[in-house]
């Protein structure tokens, strides 16, 4: 009798051992099925707004420019010409003017017409160099509800030649609203040290 209840006691062992296996196996595969696919995207929360410039034609590369729906319409700008200046700033010789392919439907006028001759010009440089541009503050100069110029302080990092060199620049964006915000001209000037 000793000798059968062992037995059944190691049978009951080894099933449970057996069922805990199949159970972390089944566990396994289900997370695995359960990814998320890419095209989901997570619900955008209420207090944001999505793509406060609509551009006629939906570009898919176009950047998400967001702002707060509790912003002033004069936040909502400052952001978009900070957003705005930070990837139009930012490019290097390997980038093949990615950076004005994405923001093309926020530029119109002569901006824009500059743009497309940068696009054209499909050269290969020989050593890398680059600009990295974070935008750090912007100031209304002045606006009205079809026009608005902006300046962005920013900073510049350069590279070239395996150096770097860091600048202090501001930038004059001239916008103009055509049911939304786009950037009609940019001009650089660097700050005063």
């Amino acid at each position: 009798m000793e000798e059968q209840t062992k037995r059944m006691a190691l049978l009951s062992v080894a099933a449970l051992v057996v069922v805990g296996i199949v159970i972390g196996i089944v566990l396994y595969v289900l997370s695995q099925k359960t990814v998320e696919p890419a095209a989901q995207q997570a619900p955008v929360p209420q207090n944001e707004v999505s793509n406060i410039v609509a551009p006629e034609k939906a570009d898919l590369a176009a950047p998400k420019l967001t702002a707060r729906v509790s912003d002033t319409k004069e936040a909502q700008l400052k952001r978009f010409c900070i957003d705005f200046l930070a990837r139009f700033g930012t490019y290097s010789t390997d980038g093949a003017s990615m950076n004005l392919v994405q923001l093309m439907p926020l530029m119109t006028g002569e901006l824009k017409v500059w743009a497309d001759g940068r696009l054209e010009q499909k050269s290969v440089a020989e050593k890398f160099s680059g600009v990295v541009t974070k935008a750090l503050a912007a100031k209304i100069v002045s606006q009205s509800s079809s026009a608005a110029i902006v300046e962005v302080s920013s900073q510049r990092t350069y590279t070239e030649n395996n150096q770097l060199r860091v600048a202090y620049e501001d930038a004059t964006l001239t916008l103009v609203n055509d049911g939304g915000w786009r950037v009609e001209s940019v001009s650089w000037k660097a700050r005063a040290e």
